[in-house]
């Protein structure tokens, strides 16, 4: 019978998950300093512009997103040299996971797609 799952592949996909969790939460939250304040009342900007605002906070979350992955992914595989005990790519799982976390964690960004795109929030 084929094996379905494997332990050690699934070990590094909550280790690699916890680190990115932690690191991209504080990344977005620098990220989310980085770019001006949003207030949906007050807000005299066009819908282009807190268009384009969004475009680049987004690409520039990814980016980092994908730089944190590629340094733990190698710090992982060269400098601890466990490349022998990683199958595959668990970072790719683990990013799905990290990448929703990244978006709510930008208080400025939600309030910019808020807008821009009129959604009403329930509580």
């Amino acid at each position: 019978m084929k094996q379905i799952l494997y332990p050690k592949y699934m070990f590094f996909i909550a280790t690699y998950a916890v680190i990115l969790f932690t690191l991209g939460i504080t990344a977005a939250k620098y990220i989310d300093k980085i770019f001006e304040d949003f207030n949906r009342e007050t807000n005299v900007k066009s819908r282009p512009r807190v268009w384009i605002e969004i475009l680049i906070q987004v690409v520039v979350s990814v980016l980092v997103s994908y730089i944190l992955r590629e340094f733990i992914d190698a710090f992982f595989r060269d400098v601890l040299g466990l490349s022998k005990h990683i199958y595959g790519n668990p970072d790719r799982f683990a990013v799905i996971i990290v990448a929703p976390t990244m978006f709510y964690t930008q208080e400025n960004l939600r309030q910019k797609i808020i807008y821009l795109w009129n959604l009403k929030l329930k509580m």
